[in-house]
């Protein structure tokens, strides 16, 4: 079998003809669809690392947030417990001070009371000895050395 050039240039021609018919439609088609969904990948790669940036500066955000919200924290509870050791050394104080006032108070009722008492008993005392001295008088009223003894314990009980 001869191939004679008008069958190889017809072969030629139906190749030519079969591959613009293909190129038409299948090549074109299939090249447009991957093209297609090079862009969509394109696209769905970009929309991922715009998502991943924007988690990313949320999560530095919230991360700022956090800290600045974990240091207000602190400051408070730092002047929280400044205002209560204040109150606390003043409620202190005021204790100390009612306590010393209480203290002063008893110390002067005591000395009252027992100054009272000392005048009570020195009074009692110049009492008895005055009916005791004149008891002694009554009974040895001329003697001076009975009324030196009497002035002398009244003296006595009186320094007392």
């Amino acid at each position: 079998m001869k191939l004679d050039p008008v069958q190889i240039g017809l072969i030629i021609l139906n190749i030519l003809i079969l591959f613009a018919i293909l190129k038409k439609l299948l090549f074109k088609p299939v090249t447009e669809f991957m093209e297609k969904r090079a862009n969509s990948i394109k696209e769905m790669f970009e929309t991922a690392q715009s998502s991943k940036e924007q988690a990313e500066n949320l999560k530095a955000e919230l991360k700022q947030q956090l800290d600045k919200a974990v240091e207000e924290a602190e400051k408070i509870i730092n002047e929280a417990k400044a205002r209560a050791e204040k109150q606390y050394e003043e409620i202190l104080n005021k204790a100390k001070a009612d306590a010393k006032a209480i203290v002063e108070k008893a110390q002067k009722e005591i000395e009252v009371d027992r100054k009272s008492m000392m005048d009570e008993m020195k009074a009692q005392i110049a009492g008895i000895a005055l009916a005791a001295a004149t008891k002694v008088i009554q009974k040895n009223m001329d003697t001076e050395t009975n009324k030196k003894l009497v002035d002398q314990f009244i003296n006595e009980v009186g320094a007392a």
